[in-house]
């Protein structure tokens, strides 16, 4: 992430720098609709692309914290998939990311938890989780991307239904969290991010 003093010195032909893709991590697999995570300059609009430019992928902002936080825009296929990313900023495209390679097995989607709540772009007054996981047992773990830490876990009911509070309330404003699920040894994939804002 760039400092302040970096980007002031800054001259009007240098490209921005690159920003930094975090997940997916090179040559692993995830499942068809991973998330996308990353640093880059505060307020600087993100694209992720295929190597060749001709689909976009997943766009977004790059949150004041210098990090961002993405869904895929379509369920990726089976398979190798290569990817970059670059960031704007003042109008201004940065240099594109090295290529990041990874796969994709649609078998790891399958155990991936479901938020129902809270709802996307909802506002709520409490830091309250709850969803549906595949099996009826089992824990999901809640992490907010503000942070990238971990805030909630939940037990699985004999229904599937999980729910479940931050372990410490979340401030007032907006909100990034993903969650995964744990069960028999395994941990599933990132479910789909959910973003959401406090009172």
């Amino acid at each position: 992430m760039m400092t302040s003093n970096k980007l002031n010195n800054r001259s009007d032909t240098t490209p921005w720098p690159a920003p930094s893709i975090s997940h997916p991590q090179t040559n692993t697999t995830t499942g068809p609709a991973t998330i996308l995570l990353g640093t880059g300059i505060p307020n600087a609009s993100i694209e992720v692309r295929n190597l060749d430019e001709t689909q976009l992928l997943a766009n977004g902002e790059v949150d004041m914290n210098g990090r961002w936080a993405l869904n895929f825009s379509v369920l990726l296929s089976a398979g190798t998939h290569l990817i970059k990313a670059r960031q704007i900023f003042d109008g201004t495209p940065s240099l594109w990311t090295d290529e990041r390679r990874f796969q994709v097995e649609p078998e790891l989607g399958r155990d991936v938890p479901v938020i129902n709540q809270p709802q996307e772009g909802g506002v709520s007054d409490e830091s309250k989780f709850e969803g549906i996981a595949l099996h009826n047992r089992g824990i999901v773990d809640i992490f907010n991307l503000n942070t990238f830490l971990w805030i909630a876990n939940a037990p699985v009911g004999s229904d599937g239904h999980w729910a479940t509070t931050a372990s410490s309330p979340l401030p007032a404003g907006k909100h990034q969290i993903t969650a995964i699920y744990r069960v028999d040894g395994k941990a599933s994939d990132w479910a789909r991010i959910r973003t959401f804002s406090i009172r």
